[in-house]
């Protein structure tokens, strides 16, 4: 029952992005006149637009301006996109994975007009990798759908979860698929492993260096 397939987050994982979707969402809030504040926000990155403006300032506040508060954030961050930038080592880890035998897709909870842009970002072509996007589901993160899209889309059976928030770890959870975690969203390591994550790195380039300690450690995990 070997793992063959890795599902990887984008944001936050791949491109630091994290701190520019805590400024978007910050935005997006004080435009229809509620204030949120940054740690708040913080705390909930990695978690779908579908169930962040809730989680952040209450059911009364979705209900009212929800697609407003989302609509404000994806132009925001679009107007961020700028200052985006891809982690050292990403794309390498990415192919390290594929060295291993592994299929990789990667899942983004990200609005579907961000995902191209990323992609540049990363400058991958858009068939470099299967790509689950939100679009494709009809519950974003914490749920398990996202993961159970993407490990779909390659055919994978037995897979790995790869990312940087504790609501990537409870997906994977769900899913059934054991997490590696690393620190580039800015969550502390311990909140990674009371989620779950079976180790946790500092960047893609640190897991590269102990690549087959994670992948025999995530096996392990499974057999």
């Amino acid at each position: 029952m070997g793992i063959d397939s890795v599902v990887v987050d984008v944001d936050g994982t791949l491109v630091d992005s994290s701190y520019e979707h805590i400024v978007a969402w910050s935005r997006a809030f004080g435009a229809v006149g509620v204030r949120v504040e940054a740690w708040r926000l913080h705390r909930l990155m990695g978690m779908g637009g579908d169930r962040l403006v809730e989680a952040a300032a209450g059911p009364a506040v979705e209900k009212a301006v929800g697609d407003q508060v989302r609509e404000h954030w994806r132009r925001e961050y679009g107007e961020l996109f700028a200052d985006v930038r891809p982690f050292d080592g990403a794309v390498e880890l990415l192919e390290a994975l594929r060295c291993h035998g592994l299929q990789v897709v990667l899942a983004t909870s990200g609005h579907p007009d961000h995902t191209a842009r990323t992609l540049d970002i990363l400058e991958l072509s858009p068939d470099a990798f299967a790509i689950a996007t939100s679009g494709e589901v009809d519950s974003t993160k914490p749920s398990s759908d996202l993961v159970e899209v993407a490990m779909e889309k390659v055919g994978g059976r037995h897979g790995l979860v790869l990312g940087d928030t504790a609501w990537d770890v409870e997906a994977a959870e769900r899913a059934g698929m054991p997490t590696v975690a690393l620190l580039t969203g800015g969550i502390a390591p311990e909140r990674l492993h009371e989620a779950g994550a079976l180790a946790v790195y500092d960047d893609p380039r640190a897991l590269i260096g102990d690549l087959d300690g994670a992948l025999a450690l995530a096996q392990k995990s499974v057999d």
